[in-house]
């Protein structure tokens, strides 16, 4: 059985609480399990500068390890093309274990040897309850299981069998999430720390991930933290985006509220987790000309939910990611778009379009917006804090960053409109914003290479470097502005 990806259109606030720790407080913070930092980890940086590379994943599902092994081999031929080296996908419990001590284990001990063949490493999730592990038959697999030890037995199963193949586990998948866990915060702590417990028994070295959570810094994730540390069992706290679709966020507020949300609670728990968006996706789909999806969602201009949009909003979340200088690796949710015949997804829509590939396997400009981001940033990076040059009432997002060969990539585009600052609501508005700003070089004797959009297509060259500053950078709302630089070798 497979489970489609779906959304409720869900309302939080972000609470803040006071806890007052005791004297003795310094064994409150004390870990639960050894901590383990997973292959690339921001929080584990082996150079003082802060240069980082940081992982662009893809994800996708199989059907509960039903897809044909051909599907299998074409995704993983498509990783390798867009320079990808890590693949998250889901190992359903349900799927493998249908039966109580009966196992189905051949599709996805292929899968495990075809991902070492063509060197991707695999960061499954494990989620979804089997019907006899069930309190009952209705909407059996998003249930809690009767007994949490039923699921923890399992991932001492899986974790034991792929010990030393696969290196990291996700304990379940978005629990905040009505459509995939029915329980309370409090059962699915339970069951995250028993099943946490097991995997470090079946295998001491694997990293463990927290299920990624679907909204954010919500009430569901700070009673996970702040009342059960459950952040000192993990790893990895992870969390999704859907931004402008799934859920009616502008795609900036992800990156600069969420993250450094998130990032404050496991901050002020002392676990030294690392933080992952290990999801996030973007549909060249609409439900109506003026709605994201049947869930809710504005849309305000033409080119939104277009494949040549969904490209740019793929490289501005990865870029967003990068230039967070907390977010240690990301994944893009899916590979392939699905024709609408396909019954298994559901009457979500936006299901079928997620995609960097379409129905016919053919690369969209998300797959080359996505390989243009790993040839820029395959190698360390830093981000800089430095001063641009715009308008005091300026929209425009500007991220610069240094790579560890002295080349310099500059990132810009305009934000997100707000409902409240478009007056036409047809869906179709005609998006007429456009700004000229600057952005400050690090280093004398910078020279411009090129200019890109989003998928790595060379454009002319409108901007100059001139006094230390890229100067007469153009933007629209439409497009996005990347430049690569040389730089010299005295510093500014």
């Amino acid at each position: 059985m497979f489970y489609r990806r779906s959304r409720r259109r869900a309302v939080w606030v972000l609470a803040i609480f006071v806890f007052c720790w005791p004297a003795q407080g310094f064994a409150e913070f004390s870990r639960a399990l050894p901590l383990n930092r997973f292959t690339v980890s921001r929080r584990a940086l082996n150079n003082t500068a802060g240069f980082y590379t940081m992982p662009a994943a893809l994800a996708d599902d199989y059907f509960d390890g039903t897809s044909p092994m051909t599907r299998v081999k074409r995704h993983f031929m498509a990783a390798r093309r867009a320079g990808v080296g890590y693949l998250r996908c889901a190992f359903a419990w349900n799927g493998i274990e249908p039966k109580q001590g009966e196992f189905r284990w051949k599709f996805w001990d292929n899968f495990v040897s075809l991902a070492e063949q063509n060197h991707i490493k695999i960061i499954p999730y494990v989620a979804y309850t089997p019907q006899w592990a069930a309190r009952n038959g209705k909407d059996f697999w998003k249930q809690p299981p009767r007994k949490p030890e039923l699921y923890a037995d399992f991932m001492f199963q899986i974790a034991a069998r792929y010990r030393g193949r696969v290196g990291a586990w996700e304990i379940w998948n978005e629990p905040d999430n009505k459509d995939y866990w029915t329980g309370t915060p409090d059962e699915f702590a339970e069951l995250a720390m028993l099943a946490a417990k097991r995997i470090r028994e079946a295998d001491p070295n694997a990293v463990l991930i927290l299920g990624g959570v679907a909204y954010g810094p919500s009430k569901f994730l700070q009673v996970l933290i702040t009342g059960y540390h459950l952040d000192r069992y993990v790893d990895v706290v992870a969390m999704h985006a859907y931004p402008e679709s799934w859920l009616n966020v502008p795609m900036e507020k992800i990156f600069e509220q969420w993250v450094p949300a998130i990032a404050q609670l496991i901050d002020g728990d002392d676990s030294g987790d690392d933080l992952w968006v290990n999801e996030m996706g973007y549909p060249d789909y609409r439900y109506r000309r003026n709605q994201a999806s049947v869930y809710g969602g504005e849309v305000n201009y033409g080119y939104e939910h277009t494949s040549a949009y969904q490209a740019n909003m793929l490289f501005k979340m990865e870029v967003m990611a990068l230039a967070s200088d907390r977010v240690s690796l990301t994944g893009w949710y899916r590979i392939d778009d699905f024709p609408l015949g396909e019954k298994r997804l559901g009457g979500d829509l936006v299901n079928y379009h997620l995609g960097v590939e379409d129905v016919a396997q053919r690369p969209k400009p998300a797959f080359f917006a996505l390989a243009f981001f790993n040839r820029l940033f395959k190698q360390p990076t830093l981000h800089l804090r430095e001063n641009h040059t715009r308008a005091q009432d300026s929209q425009a997002i500007l991220e610069v960053f240094q790579r560890k060969d002295k080349k310099v990539i500059v990132v810009g585009w305009l934000r997100s409109s707000r409902a409240d600052e478009v007056v036409d609501k047809s869906g179709i508005a005609e998006d007429r914003r456009t700004e000229t700003i600057s952005a400050e070089l690090p280093c004398a004797g910078a020279r411009l290479l090129g200019s890109y959009n989003a998928r790595g297509i060379q454009l002319p060259r409108r901007s100059r470097v001139q006094n230390g500053l890229l100067q007469n950078i153009r933007l629209r709302g439409d497009q996005i502005f990347v430049a690569e630089l040389s730089c010299g070798t005295a510093p500014h």
